[in-house]
């Protein structure tokens, strides 16, 4: 069989979806919409720029996803007292329950998928992919 490292990254990331899709059911949050929640999360105050910069999205997508996430009571978003046309970001305490909860399954997936590999091969697979995603993002910066 063909090995190409594109083909595991894009399997990895669609097993996980799927994880947290089943993970997210209850609460009425798509995968998706969890990275909003996770980097406004860790990010609290941020603005919508920051945020579409940071997830490198188009502006029309955040917008539509920023409203389904205030309209669910998972953000909600200020106006800006510095710069009255931006607005900022913050969790309600809905949206910090499913924050505090991701990183549960998070920790929950990360354990079932290298439950195959001994610690030193963690650590190894770990520093390779830091080494990976490090040159692949000084890549994408050059173009």
């Amino acid at each position: 069989m063909f090995h190409s490292f594109a083909f595991y990254a894009v399997l990895m990331q669609r097993q996980f979806r799927e994880y947290c899709q089943k993970e997210l059911r209850d609460a009425g949050l798509s995968s998706g919409l969890l990275f909003f929640i996770l980097y406004i999360g860790k990010h609290p105050g941020c603005n919508v720029k920051s945020l579409i910069t940071a997830l490198k999205l188009d502006s029309g997508h955040a917008t539509l996803s920023l409203a389904k996430l205030e309209q669910n009571h998972f953000i909600q978003q200020n106006i800006n007292p510095n710069d009255k046309r931006s607005r900022i970001l913050y969790l309600t305490n809905k949206g910090q329950e499913i924050f505090q909860l991701s990183h549960d399954f998070f920790r929950n997936w990360d354990q079932s998928v290298l439950a195959c590999l001994s610690y030193e091969e963690k650590e190894n697979l770990f520093q390779t992919l830091d080494k990976i995603a490090d040159y692949s993002n000084m890549l994408t910066h050059l173009k």
